[in-house]
C-alpha cells in the first residue's frame, strides 16, 4: 500500500470516529448549565455530565449512538454518590447499587434485560437490612425476608410470578412469631394462626 493511500485511509478513519464531534451545553434558564457533552451525526456520544440548578453535579452518564452505554453515576446535591449503573445499548445490565445521602447502602443487585433479576438487597439508612427479595424477570419469585429499623425478622414467605405463595410468617419487632399460614397466587388459603407473647397459637379466621 503507497504512503498516499495509507494517508488517504488514516483521514477516512478520523472522518468516521469522532471528527465530526461537536461540543453541546444546555443550561437552566438562570444560566447555570444542565448538561454538557458530544453530539456525533445527531446523537450523544461520550461522556456526559449533568448539573443541579445550583451548579452542584447530579449525574455522568456514557453514551454511544444515542443510547446510554456503559457506567451512570448519580449523585446527591451534597456530592455523596446516589447510585452506579451498567447500560448496553440503552438497556440496564449487570450489577447496580444504591446509596443513603449518608453515604450507606440504601440498595443492590442485578439488572437483567432492564429488570430486577436474582437477589436484590435493601439497608435503611442506619446500614441495617430492611429486606431481602428474590426476583425474577422484573417480579418477586422465591424467599423473601424482612426486617425492622433494629435488624429483627418481622416477616418472611415465599412469592411467585410477583404473588405471595407458600408458607408465611409474621414476628412484632421483639422477634416473636404473631401470625403464620399461606398464600396461593396470592391468596390465603387453608389454615392460619395467631400466636400470643408466650408462642402459644389458635387458628385465625382471615
Amino acid at each position: 500500500m503507497t504512503n498516499l493511500s495509507v494517508c488517504g485511509l488514516s483521514v477516512l478513519l478520523l472522518l468516521t470516529t469522532g471528527v465530526f464531534a461537536q461540543p453541546v451545553q444546555d443550561h437552566y434558564p438562570s444560566g447555570q448549565i444542565r448538561s454538557t457533552g458530544m453530539m456525533l451525526y445527531g446523537h450523544k456520544t461520550g461522556k456526559w455530565l449533568y448539573y443541579y440548578p445550583t451548579g452542584e453535579l447530579n449525574a455522568v452518564e456514557h453514551f454511544e449512538q444515542g443510547k446510554l452505554h456503559g457506567e451512570v453515576v448519580y449523585h446527591y446535591r451534597n456530592g455523596q454518590v446516589e447510585g452506579r449503573e451498567r447500560w448496553m445499548n440503552g438497556v440496564l445490565n449487570d450489577s447496580a447499587f444504591y446509596f443513603h445521602e449518608n453515604g450507606k447502602p440504601y440498595r443492590l443487585g442485578v439488572y437483567r434485560r432492564g429488570m430486577y433479576d436474582g437477589l436484590w438487597q435493601y439497608f435503611y439508612d442506619n446500614g441495617n437490612p430492611d429486606r431481602q427479595v428474590n426476583y425474577e424477570n422484573g417480579m418477586p419469585h422465591g424467599a423473601f425476608m424482612q426486617y425492622n429499623r433494629e435488624g429483627v425478622v418481622i416477616q418472611q414467605g415465599f412469592y411467585k410470578e410477583g404473588k405471595e405463595h407458600g408458607e408465611w410468617k409474621f414476628f412484632d419487632d421483639e422477634g416473636r412469631i404473631t401470625f403464620s399460614g399461606s398464600y396461593e397466587n396470592g391468596k390465603r388459603v387453608g389454615e392460619w394462626f395467631q400466636y400470643d407473647r408466650k408462642g402459644n397459637r389458635k387458628r385465625w379466621k382471615y
